[in-house]
Formats: structure tokens, C-alpha cells, sequence
């Protein structure tokens, strides 16, 4: 394989890599717990990412998972619920997968996770 179709390769699956795919048929409410947590987005971030700021519709924060000195370039819209660390392209399409990101488990485990956090009794699978 030539050089500039690797890369071709490697940027298709870069692009690829945040495009919300089915769940396998774990029984978790994956869309529940989305909706849920975007109505609490700002409560989460304060809890797993905190001190950061609200600056418009974005929590503007350091990015925990590296030696970030200044908050700016890591970013989670809290209308959408997707996230960013502009520095090092990390990246991710809802809060799920911030939880994943942050603390490096499986998106369903992520899942059981946030819907703990949001209410202890809640009912994570159909």
C-alpha cells in the first residue's frame, strides 16, 4: 500500500472513529440516560471534570487526563453534550462517552455509570 493511501486510510478512520454507532444489545437504555444527562450536562461536568467555567452554552475546563495548565483548549457543549480537548484531537459525541474518556471504561459501563449518578434507583435497562 503507497504512503498517501495509508494516510488516506488513517484519516477515514479518524473521521469515522465519532460516528454514534448502535449499542450491541446490552438491555441499557443508552437513549434514556443520553436525554437524562444532557438535562443535568452541568452538574455532570462540575462532578467529573471540575473547575471549570461556563462560558456560553460550553463548560470551559483543564483536561484532566493530561498536564493541561490552562483551561481552553478542552471544551464540552452543554446543549449537545459533545466534548473536545482542541490540543490533542481527543474527541467524543455525549456525555457517555465523556464518562468512558475519563475514567477509561467500556461505553456501557459508562452508561451504568452516569445513570447511578443521576439517580441511584434509575431503571438502566429495558
Amino acid at each position: 500500500m503507497t504512503a498517501s493511501r495509508q494516510g488516506a486510510n488513517v484519516i477515514a478512520l479518524h473521521r469515522n472513529r465519532h460516528v454514534r454507532r448502535k449499542p450491541k444489545n446490552t438491555g441499557i437504555d443508552f437513549e434514556m440516560i443520553r436525554t437524562v444527562a444532557l438535562r443535568n450536562a452541568l452538574t455532570i461536568c462540575k462532578r467529573i471534570v471540575p473547575g471549570g467555567r461556563v462560558v456560553g452554552a460550553e463548560y470551559v475546563v483543564k483536561n484532566p487526563n493530561r498536564a493541561d495548565r490552562n483551561a481552553g483548549s478542552f471544551k464540552i457543549n452543554l446543549r449537545t453534550g459533545q466534548w473536545a480537548d482542541f490540543a490533542t484531537n481527543e474527541r467524543g459525541g455525549d456525555l457517555i462517552a465523556l464518562v468512558a474518556w475519563r475514567y477509561n471504561v467500556r461505553q456501557s459501563e459508562a452508561a451504568v455509570r452516569l445513570a447511578a449518578f443521576l439517580s441511584p434507583e434509575a431503571q438502566v435497562v429495558k
